[in-house]
């Protein structure tokens, strides 16, 4: 990593390189027919911060050097950075330049949502709902849905018109909902009407990702059979596949009961959990 400008070096003072290998007899595994693997590197607690994005560097036994976006997660009183890869070999984790601080009173470190609330809020998908809360246990609208991935997209500028009555000009919302409209990535409750302070259910999230992960160009060819769930039979026709896919990547797990309610409403807290699942996989 010598010479690398984007890495000083009291980062790399607290860097934690580690090699990765897995052996079956006498034989080492250092891939799996092209699909992903998810690891989990330790690191130092005293250079690294639950929630914490950071940049990890894989070094090939060729010299070849990719870099991948890692998670810094607590596991167990432990500090753990996780990333996606489809082969092994060794790994630098590189801590951050600036520790996370989250000015939200309402979100602290030991809830189960931290890491997805930090990680929203370093990489500016979400803002609070307030300068000082976040609402996690708020339930996410259709409008604020949108409105993360216009950001994560460099909120660009729709070529179209606004066809909702209901979408006043000049609003936060305005821009994404049109140009997610426009895009094919959610749909109106109507020809005319959007209903932007509307709630998002489970599975309607799955399909607007499923969408944007289509016009992406990602692979969503991924699917797991629902029928593990005890509501699997729930999930409306339409949304079916979506779901199928989002499940199969990990974005959307089970709840309590064996169920995966399809059709119950998702937090603020989820979503960023989502979202957060959903760029790991694709760094």
């Amino acid at each position: 990593l010598n010479g690398r400008a984007d890495v000083t070096e009291e980062q790399m003072s607290g860097a934690s390189a580690v090699e990765v290998t897995i052996t079956s007899g006498s034989k080492s595994i250092t891939s799996f027919s092209g699909r992903s693997i998810t690891l989990l590197l330790p690191v130092d607690a005293g250079a690294f911060q639950a929630g914490q994005s950071c940049a990890v560097y894989q070094i090939s036994e060729d010299g070849a050097l990719e870099t991948h976006t890692g998670i810094c997660r607590s596991v167990n009183g432990s500090l753990w950075v996780e990333i996606t890869t489809t082969h092994l070999s060794t790994f630098v984790v590189v801590p951050p330049e600036k520790p996370v601080q989250l000015p939200f009173t309402d979100v602290r470190e030991g809830d189960w949502f931290y890491d997805a609330v930090a990680y929203a809020y370093t990489n500016e998908l979400f803002n609070g709902t307030s300068a000082t809360t976040f609402s996690p246990n708020s339930t996410m609208t259709r409008s604020m849905l949108v409105t993360v991935l216009w950001r994560m997209e460099g909120e660009p500028t729709a070529n179209s018109a606004n066809p909702f009555a209901d979408v006043a000009a000049g609003t936060w919302y305005t821009d994404a909902v049109v140009w997610a409209s426009s895009a094919g990535i959610v749909n109106g409750t109507s020809a005319a009407a959007f209903d932007p302070d509307g709630s998002v259910t489970r599975e309607q999230i799955a399909a607007i990702l499923y969408r944007y992960a289509k016009i992406k160009g990602w692979d969503i060819s991924g699917a797991s059979s629902l029928s593990t769930f005890l509501d699997g039979p729930q999930v409306s026709d339409w949304a079916a596949r979506a779901v199928e896919w989002a499940y199969a990547e990990g974005l959307i797990t089970g709840k309590d009961g064996g169920r995966l309610d399809p059709q119950g409403q998702a937090s603020r807290a989820e979503v960023a959990t989502i979202l957060m699942r959903l760029l790991e996989s694709r760094s």
